[in-house]
């Protein structure tokens, strides 16, 4: 399969989520493992240990994609835990709460000074 006949195996009908996950499986199955490099000093030939590793990781990231144990979906509303259903305790930065602060305090004190401004420009 080559790159450029890669989507028509996607079905379009799926959820983004279902098509994210088909393309990365589709691509993950055709990547290679790194082979050795080449040049002055290459470093020393991967063992058969590692290739094996290497095999066994990817395959088992393939297996736990292919499960859907590996949630896809940035938009989960209805998974307990998901930042979009607002589950998550996050608290916002105390920087920014400070420099919103600080802006809204800067914003009406410009305010106050051109209506005082206007006010006397008439007296």
């Amino acid at each position: 399969m080559d790159d450029g006949s890669l989507y028509k195996h996607i079905d379009s009908e799926l959820p983004d989520p279902d098509r994210a996950r088909q393309l990365i499986i589709l691509c993950a199955a055709r990547a290679p493992l790194p082979a050795p490099r080449e040049g002055k000093d290459p470093p020393s030939e991967p063992s058969e240990k590692g290739a094996k590793l290497l095999q066994g990781l990817k395959d088992n990231a393939l297996r736990l994609l292919a499960e859907r144990k590996i949630d896809l979906n940035a938009t989960s509303i209805d998974r307990p835990g998901s930042p979009a259903n607002g589950s998550l305790d996050i608290r916002p930065n105390e920087q920014n709460v400070n420099n919103r602060a600080r802006t809204t305090r800067f914003k009406d004190e410009i305010r106050m000074y051109v209506i005082l401004k206007f006010f006397f420009s008439f007296c």
